[in-house]
């Protein structure tokens, strides 16, 4: 690369190693030679973020150039590019069965698409600011996004409807994680402690207290019954979910 390297991720099977940069590719490399295999050039600008498909078969990409690419990493192809955001696109991921990708952007929406064909399938838009992630639940059926509106939201990946907002949090929500059941989820605003929240009706379930800075990433246990959150503060904390 020769710029920053954004993102780094192992292929399922370990043999692969994925790098994104902000000189606007994304390259894959043998992991035992440490030789780079293929350059997935294409992006406009520079990337946020690249990821392998739960198989290993797929690249996503995304990028500040509005689009996000789907490739396959065994000829570095790119195979469809996603277009429809009006502005960079923050973060991408791939359900867990690879049919779908839901992508976020900085125009204050997400998108689902098919990995198949490119198609967009549901906008995801009643955010009033940037949104800066988005997930989804294990099963595929629902989806989770991060907004500097001060809220985080709740949405059917089959309609499109926003199924809940989790509000009062503040100020601009960083972090938002969603349990592998789709039960609970997960937030932290800039500088504010964590919550937990059930998904269907939109309560806070409880606020995690201790850490001294804002967060950076959270997760939560295969089981969902564990949450793991690390914050600027030094520290790493483990929590029961449900109390």
């Amino acid at each position: 690369h020769s710029a920053r390297v954004k993102s780094a991720a192992f292929s399922l099977d370990g043999t692969l190693a994925l790098t994104a940069s902000f000189d606007s590719t994304a390259k894959l490399w043998n992991v035992m030679s440490g030789e780079c295999v293929h350059t997935l050039m294409g992006h406009g600008a520079w990337l946020f973020s690249a990821v392998f498909s739960p198989s290993g078969a797929l690249v996503l990409t995304a990028s500040r150039d509005t689009t996000a690419r789907v490739w396959r990493a065994d000829s570095g192809r790119c195979l469809h590019t996603l277009v429809g955001h009006e502005a960079s696109v923050v973060s991408a991921v791939f359900s867990a069965s690879t049919e779908q990708v839901l992508t976020a952007s900085i125009d204050g929406t997400a998108r689902l698409w098919a990995s198949s064909s490119g198609e967009c399938l549901r906008l995801l838009e009643t955010h009033g600011g940037l949104v800066r992630s988005a997930v989804l639940s294990l099963d595929g059926t629902l989806a989770l996004t991060a907004s500097n509106d001060s809220t985080a939201k709740v949405w059917s990946t089959g309609s499109g409807e926003c199924l809940s907002t989790l509000e009062g949090q503040g100020a601009a929500v960083v972090v938002a994680v969603i349990s592998p059941d789709g039960a609970l989820a997960l937030t932290a605003a800039m500088s504010r402690a964590p919550k937990i929240w059930d998904v269907e009706s939109g309560v806070c379930m409880h606020t995690l207290e201790g850490h001294d800075a804002q967060l950076v990433s959270a997760a939560f246990s295969s089981d969902g019954t564990l949450a793991l959150t690390a914050a600027w503060d030094g520290t790493a904390r483990l929590w029961c979910a449900e109390s």
